[in-house]
């Protein structure tokens, strides 16, 4: 299975400009998102979007695409947003206070807009 790989973070911030009020797309608002920030100090995780003051986080599911055969010739997902790793980061990301909103690649490119109002109606709460 050979499947070219896009930056689904690059689509969703692309996506949060043409959709978004403009406040949560300049760099210099508290609301504009950290991307790849690390929610919890001491650990390695990261999340593809992040707006701290409200700890509100945005994960885009790009890696569930990746496949790999077993040796009896089953395919099986091994990207890493299928692994208990990410579920233990969401988790724990939940425990202390943030609260996620997950993506697939399909919801971006069906309706953007749709996922940029939630991403707004949350950090507005």
């Amino acid at each position: 299975m050979s499947h070219k790989r896009r930056d689904y973070v690059y689509d969703f911030l692309t996506y949060l400009r043409m959709f978004a009020p403009p406040t949560y797309c300049d760099p210099r608002s508290k609301e504009h998102p950290d991307g790849e920030y690390k929610p919890i100090p001491g650990r390695r995780y990261q999340t593809d979007a992040a707006w701290p003051s409200v700890k509100v986080a945005v994960e885009i599911d790009g890696g569930n695409w990746m496949a790999r055969k077993t040796k009896r010739g089953r395919c099986v997902c091994v990207g890493r947003h299928s692994q208990s790793t990410d579920y233990k980061k969401l988790n724990l990301m939940q425990w202390h206070g943030w609260r996620v909103l997950r993506f697939t690649p399909d919801m971006l490119k069906q309706d953007p807009a749709a996922c940029i109002a939630q991403v707004v109606e949350l950090i507005e709460q």
